[in-house]
């Protein structure tokens, strides 16, 4: 569950979450888990979590990077709703260029990423959604997105 958890953008856990690799435990390495794993964090603790099968609690996750944000039990679901609605909320051109923005220049050297990054922007510029939201901020209004 860890690496498949890993896998995903945004990590949100309650306070009562647990995260490991428990195939550690009966002698199987978790090769598959390992790669969205350390491209999530800091290289010396994802190494102690692979080779240990260690669960650490949400603290512990947020501090390293694992997840996104840590709620209170009791609030989970409606902090968790409240961050789907702002998801929502965006632009779905912004979300879904930004995010491929993202995981392209990761593996670029800085120059090279600032120069795509200034495609990107100017891709995103163009977009239909772009416009309605410029005009919905001077208009003083929510932004109708349609996805183009």
């Amino acid at each position: 569950g860890m690496g498949l958890a890993a896998s995903c953008d945004l990590i949100v856990a309650s306070e009562a979450s647990t995260f490991g690799t428990p195939e550690v435990d009966i002698g199987l390495f978790p090769a598959q888990a390992l790669v969205p794993i350390m491209r999530t964090v800091n290289e010396k603790q994802g190494l102690k979590l692979l080779f240990t099968g260690e669960h650490i609690d949400a603290a512990k996750a947020y501090e390293i990077g694992f997840t996104t944000e840590t709620f209170d039990a009791d609030a989970f679901d409606e902090e968790l709703d409240a961050l789907v609605d702002d998801l929502a909320s965006s632009s779905p051109v912004m979300i879904e260029m930004g995010k491929e923005a993202f995981y392209n220049q990761r593996d670029m050297g800085f120059d090279e990423a600032l120069s795509y990054m200034k495609e990107v922007i100017a891709l995103i510029a163009m977009s239909e959604d772009t416009e309605e939201g410029i005009n919905a901020f001077l208009m003083d209004e929510e932004p109708e997105w349609k996805g183009r």
